[in-house]
């Protein structure tokens, strides 16, 4: 999942939904990424942190 995120954060999924729907699509094959699913809170926490990573970069640089 690491490296799928790194991948999505590096644009090699594209921009905007489409990004979205393109790494979904490539995570689907080892996770369920449903809402209901088993690892929906495994993809969230990993996703909060990538969130919270990106925000202390912005203001390092502002």
């Amino acid at each position: 999942m690491k490296r799928a995120l790194d991948a999505y954060e590096a644009g090699t999924f594209g921009d905007g939904e489409d990004g979205l729907q393109l790494l979904f699509s490539a995570l689907s094959s080892e996770y369920d990424v449903t809402a209901l699913g088993p690892h929906m809170y495994e993809i969230e926490h990993v996703v909060d942190q990538y969130s919270r990573r990106i925000v202390r970069t912005i203001k390092k640089f502002h």
